[in-house]
């Protein structure tokens, strides 16, 4: 089984642990406590609150639940795909239906974010490990100009320039780790 909460990503299992640090989790239960108001703190909160809350969760269950589709699951419970339209100015709009921007490889390294460099020089391509264990992954990028790939750090600081092939590169990515990629 797989859960998502969407509101309230404080939670305990199995029992109330307030004021606990475990140093092993036995899952002797089902329960799952949420601090919905995250007001179980002695100061700068408010123990009670008004009016109406709404908190939702979201559940999912199958034969096995790896880490990777518990991974696919809870991204696309709190992040759902969206569509973005952008308007050109080129005389021909028309782009092939079987293009993607970039895409990743194996199914067990995610793309978590694509998005303008933030001193507005290339993408950022940030890629999620998914499984738990260190992987070779293969981004493709889809579209023309790229003459350029480094690795940088998750505040775009450039660390070490990237071999680009074709529009392929090679990424070593680590268990569990979040990898930032700048394509100029």
């Amino acid at each position: 089984m797989a859960w998502t909460p969407i509101d309230t990503p404080l939670i305990t299992l199995c029992d109330m642990t307030a004021g606990k640090w475990l140093d092993e989790l036995g899952l002797t239960n089902g329960t799952i406590f949420a601090y919905v108001m995250n007001n179980y703190w002695f100061t700068n909160y408010k123990a009670g609150q008004d009016g109406n809350f709404t908190f939702r969760y979201s559940l999912t269950s199958g034969q096995s639940m790896n880490p990777t589709a518990a991974s696919l699951f809870g991204e696309s419970v709190v992040s759902p795909m969206r569509a973005v339209r952008i308007h050109t100015h080129r005389k021909d709009d028309r782009l092939p239906a079987n293009k993607s921007l970039v895409q990743v490889e194996p199914q067990s390294v995610m793309i978590s974010t694509v998005k303008r460099a933030d001193d507005g020089k290339g993408l950022m391509v940030r890629v999620h490990e998914t499984a738990g264990r260190d992987t070779n992954a293969i981004l493709t990028i889809g579209f023309a100009g790229i003459t350029r790939a480094s690795r940088c750090d998750l505040v775009e600081r450039i660390i070490e320039p990237i071999g680009l092939n074709n529009g392929t590169i090679s990424l070593k990515v680590k268990a569990s780790s979040l990898t930032t990629v700048r394509l100029e």
